[in-house]
């Protein structure tokens, strides 16, 4: 597919990631949400690589090695109920402003096809494909605490930032934390430092802060589950408004 850049008018380059499969538990029925199955992935990135192929410097493309934890990451961790939403998910996070501790060029559009060919054991293959843009004119937001990138009923995907020189735990008002993933390296948990792409689960997270003592932002994703004792906010506005002020 032939993808145009809105900022420059040339046809984006196409990082494509194939057949990429991530066991995962995923689905609506409940024998889903007992097992897990293998979700089929094709990706392909759209962005200018022209500079990286100058300058020889994986910063200025994409390290899909990298992407690919955070893929794995979101999906097995995210435990969503619609290939849909899984995908809308992918794109939201592939396409959504990254932080200084982790580098890559910006992705102009992204493609996600999902297939789930266990689903209807045999009688069909199901699969979504989606296609997303960055708007034309995206302005550049303040450093939040924190940043809702996607949300669904059963799961939503936050990045978190810690400023320097200070802690944060990785709690959310009317939301339970389920997993984070750091950024780039640097932050410290009970004493221990994080590596980048370091995993963390809900046992990991009670009642600990994330720490940096290092003089930029570090950041990390988060999955999260609406906590049901909480009181309910409409739209992820304002959630994302209450996070907000709550951290800020």
């Amino acid at each position: 597919m032939r993808v145009r850049s809105k900022k420059t008018g040339r046809i984006l380059d196409e990082i494509r990631l194939k057949d990429l499969v991530v066991p995962c538990t995923i689905g609506i029925y409940p024998e889903e949400k007992l097992r897990t199955q293998p979700l089929h992935l094709h990706v392909a990135l759209y962005l200018d690589t022209s500079l990286a192929a100058k300058s020889g410097q994986l910063s200025q493309s994409v390290d899909y090695a990298a992407l690919i934890k955070e893929i794995k990451f979101i999906l097995t961790q995210g435990h969503f109920r619609l290939i849909e939403s899984a995908a809308e998910a992918l794109a939201a996070f592939i396409l959504s402003r990254h932080p200084v501790d982790v580098v890559r060029a910006p992705v102009e559009a992204v493609e996600v096809e999902i297939v789930k060919p266990e689903a209807l054991r045999g009688l069909s293959i199901p699969s979504i494909r989606v296609f997303r843009e960055q708007p034309e004119n995206v302005a550049a937001p303040g450093v939040s605490t924190w940043d809702m990138i996607f949300a669904a009923p059963e799961t939503s995907l936050f990045r978190g930032i810690v400023p320097p020189q200070t802690s944060l735990r990785p709690w959310l008002p009317g939301w339970n934390v389920t997993a984070v993933m750091t950024g780039g390296a640097g932050l410290h948990i009970a004493g221990r430092v994080l590596l980048a792409a370091e995993e963390l689960n809900g046992e990991d997270l009670a009642e600990q802060f994330l720490g940096n003592d290092t003089s930029e932002p570090r950041s990390f994703l988060a999955l999260a589950r609406r906590d049901p004792k909480s009181r309910q906010l409409s739209g992820s506005a304002a959630s994302l408004s209450l996070l907000q002020s709550s951290f800020l």
